[in-house]
């Protein structure tokens, strides 16, 4: 349960970084100012290039804009946005998940199959060889986890695995275990903590700073060539690779954290594609001859949430009475500028556990029933309170929305800005009267969003407070479940149960928005925002 802790905090401060080099809408960045293409379904879309335009003058090289710097280029080691992203180019995991279909694919291992409930057998390739030489096998698999539920910013990503009980089979057959039944396995394996890593190359390195500054333990399409601190990473076709083999020779990613820097950058033909797009950019992409958008919903979740433990808060007629009062579509519209989509769920809808809510939990902007409710709960006259965000212009404004709206019910509510630091501290010590957040998913699972609700005695992993027995039966229940047809039975009643409750007031699901030059084609829409360009390639 440490460890489930761990990942929310860590879940929180990466939120942190993102907002620092510019990330997107629910981690801190500041969104699009126009409305989203993304469909209530979730589905990706891609707005597509002019029609007419042909490549010419491209040289060899794809040159990405990325939104900073990375700390080290050690899938085990790393902790923050820019990291993981270009980790993702050099290394690869054992499966891969499709982001068009969300299915899991061969990578690294041809074929699986489950043994028992907790024990996964790969089959791996026997045609891969990292990027220092050696050869890959089954001990670099069992090398990897066991370097990864010791290394501590990444021991919360392995600890549903039983990595002393796993084990190699044969040099090319790799037994992993897990500690419980486990449902949610391939979805964490698909991570970027899992990327496998040569244990040749860590071991011939000098200590593991100096392998995480030159890596040569990867499987993946691009080579690690060189590291210009503060400016680039520059990678090489890897020639030597088992699969289809990137169009361009060289990648070149650029560490631009200014927004509007890096679309200008794009326009101006400087990068080919931009990580983010700047909101005062969009239209003028969108309208370019140069350039055009990959917009699609991610995996953020961005929310308000009460301190149940509280009062009035913890009376959940008071927490519906400050719902009905909030035509919360058309506010989230205008405070996140018309990208992503009102989230009505813990899960947001690009997750495959998102269920929408049934008609008797759609709450509709009911001034009078607000009133009616308060009164019920002994507020007739409303009550004093505060609202918490950090220094971020998106969450401020959404803050100042809801601070007009609860006032024409009696509620008088006091914003407060606070230093992101100091703003976590506040409220994992419990603090707090209300406060407004955005979850990031580790993935296409629910399991990431088992802790957030969960019956503990401090607010690091459950910021709210809230206590259900129900709710913990259920999400333990959701866990373990390896049925999928009655393990989403699970995930809608989970979302149903907290739909009433509401220790949380879902505010907006986020969106991706990437640049891309209008040459070019093949534009990974990773929800988790750590897209891959081995597939870019100019225009047919």
């Amino acid at each position: 349960m440490k460890k489930r802790l761990l990942a929310l905090l860590l879940s929180l401060l990466m939120i942190a970084s993102l907002a620092a080099c510019g990330g997107g809408n629910g981690d801190g960045g500041a969104p699009a100012d126009n409305k989203t293409d993304a469909k209530d379904d979730g589905g990706a879309q891609q707005t597509p290039p002019p029609a007419g335009l042909s490549l010419t003058n491209v040289e060899d090289t794809l040159t990405v804009g990325s939104t900073g710097e990375p700390t080290v280029l050690d899938p085990q080691n790393q902790n923050d946005s820019p990291s993981g992203f270009n980790c993702m180019q050099m290394y690869e995991t054992l499966i891969a998940r499709d982001n068009e279909t969300m299915e899991y694919m061969p990578q690294l291992a041809e074929s699986w199959e489950y043994l028992d409930d907790t024990t996964i057998r790969f089959h791996l390739r026997d045609d891969v060889y990292f990027h220092d030489g050696s050869h890959f096998t089954a001990n670099d698999v069992k090398f990897t986890f066991m370097r990864g539920k010791d290394c501590t910013l990444k021991a919360y990503s392995f600890e549903p695995f039983d990595c002393d009980a796993s084990a190699v089979v044969d040099e090319y057959t790799f037994d992993l275990k897990t500690k419980e039944p486990f449902p949610a396995a391939f979805d964490y394996l698909v991570g970027n903590a899992m990327l496998i890593v040569g244990e040749n190359a860590v071991n011939s390195a000098a200590n593991v700073d100096e392998y995480g500054r030159n890596p040569t333990g990867g499987t993946g399409p691009w080579k690690f060539k060189e590291w210009i601190a503060g400016d680039r990473v520059v990678y090489e076709r890897n020639e030597d690779y088992y699969g289809e083999k990137p169009y361009f020779s060289t990648m070149v990613v650029r560490n631009i954290s200014d927004d509007t820097t890096r679309a200008l950058s794009l326009e101006a033909g400087e990068i080919d594609i931009s990580i983010k797009v700047a909101p005062t950019q969009i239209d003028t992409i969108e309208n370019s001859e140069t350039a055009y958008l990959v917009r699609f919903l991610n995996f953020v979740n961005n929310y308000l949430g009460f301190n149940c433990k509280k009062e009035p808060f913890n009376d959940v007629r008071v927490r519906k009475a400050m719902r009905y009062a909030l035509d919360l579509d058309a506010m989230t519209e205008v405070a996140y500028s018309g990208a992503g989509l009102p989230s009505d769920s813990i899960f947001t809808k690009a997750l495959s556990a998102y269920e929408p809510a049934p008609e008797e939990l759609t709450y509709t902007y009911d001034v009078e029933k607000a009133k009616s409710l308060l009164a019920e709960a002994g507020y007739p006259d409303g009550f004093a309170c505060s609202l918490w965000v950090n220094e971020n212009q998106t969450r401020i404004d959404m803050a100042e929305m809801l601070q007009n709206a609860w006032g024409q019910i009696g509620i008088k509510v006091s914003v407060e800005v606070m230093e992101f630091g100091s703003y976590l501290e506040k409220i994992h010590n419990g603090e707090h009267d209300m406060f407004i957040l955005g979850f990031t998913s580790g993935g296409n699972d629910s399991a990431f969003a088992r802790d957030i609700f969960y019956t503990e005695d401090g607010f690091v992993g459950n910021s709210q407070g809230y206590s259900n027995p129900e709710y913990d039966r259920l999400a333990d229940l959701a866990y373990v479940e390896m049925d999928p047809e009655k393990r989403h039975e699970y995930e809608i009643e989970i979302q149903n149960l907290l739909r009433d409750e509401l220790p949380w007031i879902p505010l907006r699901c986020d969106e991706a928005i990437y640049g891309v030059r209008s040459t070019l084609t093949g534009m990974d829409k990773d929800a988790q925002a750590k897209p891959q360009f081995r597939n870019i390639r100019p225009l047919a």
